[in-house]
């Protein structure tokens, strides 16, 4: 059987926790700079509040 020894097998884990959290940490936070410019209003039918399907 080709079992990798323990310490081989806690370094790939360490390893690959490692590459997931810098991954994590390289990602840009969600703040202030979402902006949503357009929504969808769904307009066009007869008792729909707007009557075109984008609000800007």
């Amino acid at each position: 059987m080709n079992h990798a020894p323990a310490r081989t097998r806690s370094q790939r884990q360490r390893a690959a926790l490692a590459i997931a959290l810098s991954c994590l940490a390289l990602t840009a936070p969600a703040g202030a700079a979402v902006m949503i410019s357009q929504v969808y209003g769904g307009g066009g039918n007869l008792g729909a509040t707007f009557t075109n399907d984008y609000v800007e």
